[in-house]
């Protein structure tokens, strides 16, 4: 694990420069490759370093110890490479004239206010206040129980009835997603209908309280983020209400992290509670969600390495043919990474398949295998970021919006080894599309007719 280590903290040095130097730019020149960066750096390095460091050998997702030196060297190395072309990049570009770039220009976001936004803004912002809502009633059709039933079940209870209905559960989690755009909107415009805000913050925490789900948060927070930067003209001034609201929504993620943790139905439990913190905290890191993205990226290397476990270019086939049903493809169009999986590692029944995916290293290996993983990872990542970026800066408007939005939550979704992060995105900018068509349309109705002359 030696040299795995010293590959981890090269890359730790090389990214951490490289996102310095974009600090310094204010990060208008390419703001998706800054939030992704910072993410893989926290997910793919710092909490690999701490682990190894101190626990040793990382905790398989089914719970036995990781032991094979040669998955950590793959792991460190393919983490390194990618670090390398990253801030190569990052300082190629430096030189370069940035361009005028939307968040330069004097449209900037930054002083707009409720008052000066678009008409089409303001109904995207109220659409997406009242599709969450709406999309809890979806969400609790789907789990085929009583809301009160709900308030008493357990943890994912539902998925093994008969009665769960898995169309109604991906529709209403979908429609709750839309809460990354209404949160953008609402920072960005400062809470411009209280009212909204607090039914549609109050459906998400009570989402959280029904199914135990922390992404909800997440979801917030992504919009949230982008929002603060967008109305700051492109920067992130370290102010103390941003600093705030960050401690906040991480207290809540961890308070829920660990409320999962401790058997509340247990007497004996609850009294101990407070003593059971420091003994909980180790185990969450060992064995929770912050090292999962290591830990299920191991995992899919020893299949590849040990088991030969292989789907060939099963990611580029998925999603260059994401929007054909996978019965029209004639088997081109492989079932997902996630899924197969899940199924290998025997974590999930038939409706939760998929929700323990291999990680995004993990993706790519089962994809091309541990010998090409390496090499391909930069190649298909760092040009794609630099399109998002220029997408991004130098475009406006509420499609550009929704898109950035959401971004930083689906780059987690994808660093997890789901492509459900594209899903949300294109969700989310479907229905922003849809709301843009229905202003047209009743733009186009409300005008008067032309008078005819003869």
């Amino acid at each position: 694990m030696l040299l795995s280590n010293i590959m981890l903290v090269l890359a730790l040095m090389i990214l951490g420069a490289g996102l310095a130097a974009q600090g310094k730019d204010q990060v208008r020149r390419s703001p998706c490759s800054f939030f992704w960066g910072a993410l893989f750096l926290v997910l793919f390095i710092l909490f690999p370093l701490i682990l190894n460091f101190f626990f040793g050998f990382a905790l398989s997702i089914r719970g036995d110890l990781l032991t094979f030196e040669a998955g950590y060297i793959v792991y460190g190395l393919t983490v390194l490479v990618f670090c390398l072309v990253y801030s190569f990049r990052v300082f190629l570009e430096r030189g370069r004239d940035p361009g005028v770039g939307h968040l330069n220009r004097a449209e900037s976001a930054e002083g707009k206010g409720w008052d000066v936004a678009s008409p089409v803004e303001k109904q995207v912002f109220t659409l997406c206040g009242f599709m969450v809502p709406l999309g809890l009633m979806i969400y609790v059709k789907g789990t085929g129980l009583s809301l009160a039933e709900l308030m008493i079940a357990s943890r994912f209870e539902w998925y093994a009835r008969e009665t769960v209905s898995g169309v109604y559960l991906n529709l209403g989690m979908y429609s709750l997603g839309l809460i990354s755009i209404f949160t953008y909107y609402d920072v960005r415009f400062g809470m411009p209908r209280k009212w909204l805000s607090f039914i549609v913050y109050g459906t998400i925490l009570f989402t959280i309280f029904l199914s135990g789900g922390r992404k909800w948060l997440l979801f917030m927070a992504s919009g949230g983020v982008v929002g603060f930067y967008d109305s700051h003209g492109g920067t992130f001034p370290l102010t103390r209400k941003l600093a705030t609201w960050l401690l906040v929504v991480g207290g809540l993620v961890f308070m829920l992290q660990f409320g999962r943790a401790v058997t509340w139905d247990d007497p004996a439990s609850r009294e101990r509670a407070a003593e059971a913190v420091v003994e909980v905290i180790p185990v969450l890191f060992v064995e929770g969600d912050a090292t999962y993205f290591y830990r299920a990226s191991l995992d899919a290397i020893r299949l590849n390495m040990e088991e030969g476990e292989l789907y060939p270019l099963a990611i580029v086939r998925r999603i260059l043919l994401l929007p054909f049903p996978d019965n029209w493809t004639g088997g081109l169009k492989p079932e997902g990474v996630p899924f197969l999986f899940s199924d290998k590692m025997d974590a999930g029944n038939e409706i939760r398949r998929g929700n323990m995916p291999p990680g995004l290293v993990g993706l790519f290996v089962l994809s091309f295998g541990w010998w090409l993983t390496p090499l391909l990872l930069f190649p298909l990542l760092v040009p794609l970021l630099g399109a998002l970026d220029n997408l991004v800066k130098d475009h406006s408007g509420v499609l550009r919006n929704s898109f950035f939005a959401s971004f930083p939550l689906a780059s987690i979704l994808l660093m997890r080894g789901s492509t459900g992060g594209i899903y949300i995105l294109v969700f989310n900018c479907g229905v922003t599309l849809a709301a843009m068509a229905l202003f047209r349309l009743g733009r186009t109705c409300s005008r008067p007719a032309a008078p005819v002359t003869n």
